[in-house]
């Protein structure tokens, strides 16, 4: 580490995260990467050192969870500002896992918590989620949740509002993320700036759903329906 300049172990540590850097053997791909590009890989190569940095996120508590919200046919998101992107995020409800909890008591807390609620039936585990395998070592319990009604936390950990999206409207706000692609810049609500400003938009088409997490749940929901042969019944 003295000789290279690099920090290995662990860099930072907090009651939610850890930052891990591991030293990663060079490899003959390493040596045969092309010159004069700026990737720190070919950088430590060129050090002559055996090794480079490899940089993870270790949650502290463990796996968390994300909970897909029903109330009646109308899928519930939150409207949240999410300071690491500086922009309103329209999101499924998550949490970093609580010490002592199962994933399944750590969902309906969360659900108290940001909803103000407890769920109507018994929570349907849907899958798991690896939020980005090349950086967060997490694996991410995902439950769907049936509601009768909820609270409108207005500023409990940024909450702006709450928003109800039935199945095709939700679909349409994830579609919208192309629509960010080709038109350029939105603002927080999905609005494009190079967009027809004569027509009022749509409940669905003014918002703009990227939450990796979000999309995730709402994908493993879809599979789980579409093997569902009775109301209320879980995927085998």
């Amino acid at each position: 580490e003295e000789l290279f300049q690099y920090q290995f172990g662990l860099v930072y540590s907090s009651h939610f995260n850890r930052w891990v850097v591991d030293p990663i053997v060079n490899t003959a791909k390493a040596q045969s990467l092309p010159s004069g590009e700026d990737n720190a890989n070919i950088i430590e190569v060129k050090t002559g050192s055996p090794y480079y940095s490899y940089e993870r996120v270790v949650p502290s508590c463990g796996d968390g969870v994300v909970i897909l919200t029903k109330c009646g046919d109308s899928f519930i998101l939150l409207n949240q500002y999410r300071h690491a992107v500086k922009s309103d995020e329209l999101c499924c409800s998550r949490s970093y896992a609580g010490p002592g909890q199962s994933a399944c008591e750590n969902a309906e807390r969360e659900l108290k918590e940001e909803l103000g609620v407890e769920p109507s039936e018994p929570l349907i585990p849907l899958g798991v989620l690896s939020p980005d395998t090349g950086l967060i070592d997490q694996k991410v319990s995902v439950f769907l949740a049936q509601i009768d009604a909820y609270e409108m936390k207005q500023g409990y950990e940024g909450i702006v509002n709450v928003v109800q999206l039935n199945e095709d409207e939700l679909r349409t706000c994830i579609a919208n993320t192309r629509r960010q692609i080709a038109d350029g810049e939105t603002d927080s609500r999905g609005y494009s700036s190079n967009a027809n400003m004569g027509t009022a938009p749509s409940a669905a088409e003014q918002f703009v759903v990227n939450d990796g997490y979000t999309i995730g749940a709402f994908c493993l929901y879809l599979i789980w329906s579409s093997r569902m042969i009775e109301p209320g019944q879980n995927m085998e």
